[in-house]
């Protein structure tokens, strides 16, 4: 019989340490809870009192968040605005941001493959087949006269601009320190092509092309043009390097020259 009443006391001491035990946990989720639904709330209310300036302070706040790289709070605080001085057209320029991070590719006659990778700390332009690679890590947005937004890249040697038209991105570069090069300098803007599924791949000139179809043929953009205006219409020399030439007579090709 002592020995069932020690039993039972153990028992009764044990379920009591249990209970405690259960009760405390509870207590501690109840107060982790409500302290996680108090940040929440102070979070949420630091947020918030943004609101209760006037536009002047808001725009300011969302320049700053836009400056330091915080889109998605500058874009809100740019769409509470409205028509609020220029807020729309910087809602524009944060979704043109986001939507060009990615992988492009670009092939220059000969079939040589540049590969673009756009992220929003860099570009890095890369060309395995001549060992090539290079990182512009210094980026910038801003809006464009033509296209709406542009990314400029740089590094000390070299500018690209990107920009966007239809969903598509073009690209084109511009010398600092290669001023003269005909790679960097760049007058008019290429096709980017996403990989790698869209891109197709450029084709001979032939005769009856126009300008822009042998622009992106194998054999690329000139890298001189003789150009004579007659009473009978406008008649282009195509100069390329290694003795090639082709001939447009108002647009088109009608006559292509190898020496």
């Amino acid at each position: 019989m002592k020995t069932y009443k020690i039993l039972f006391s153990i028992l009764a001491v044990a379920s009591f340490l249990l209970f405690c035990s259960c009760a405390n946990n509870n207590n501690n989720n109840k107060q982790e809870q409500q302290l996680d639904a108090t940040t929440s709330i102070i979070e949420e209310k630091t947020n918030n009192e943004i609101y209760k300036e006037d536009n002047s302070t808001i725009y300011k706040t969302a320049i700053e968040n836009l400056n330091s790289n915080n889109l998605s709070y500058a874009r809100e605080l740019f769409a509470y605005l409205g028509d609020y001085q220029d807020a729309n057209e910087y809602i524009g320029l944060i979704d043109f941001t986001t939507n060009i991070y990615g992988d492009y590719y670009f092939v220059r006659a000969g079939d040589s493959k540049y590969t673009f990778h756009i992220t929003k700390n860099n570009v890095k332009v890369e060309n395995p087949s001549i060992s090539y690679s290079d990182t512009y890590d210094s980026l910038s947005f801003s809006m464009d006269d033509e296209f709406g937004y542009k990314l400029v890249a740089k590094n000390g040697y070299g500018t690209y601009i990107f920009v966007k038209k239809d969903g598509i991105v073009y690209y084109r570069s511009i010398g600092d320190t290669y001023t003269n090069s005909d790679y960097f300098d760049e007058t008019e803007y290429s096709r980017l092509y996403l990989q790698p599924d869209d891109y197709v791949a450029p084709k001979e000139p032939e005769i009856g092309m126009t300008t822009e179809e042998v622009k992106n043929s194998t054999w690329g953009k000139p890298t001189k043009i003789n150009k004579t205006t007659t009473k009978y219409g406008v008649h282009e020399q195509w100069v390329y390097s290694s003795g090639k030439y082709i001939y447009f007579d108002d647009g088109f090709v009608t006559s292509i020259q190898r020496l």
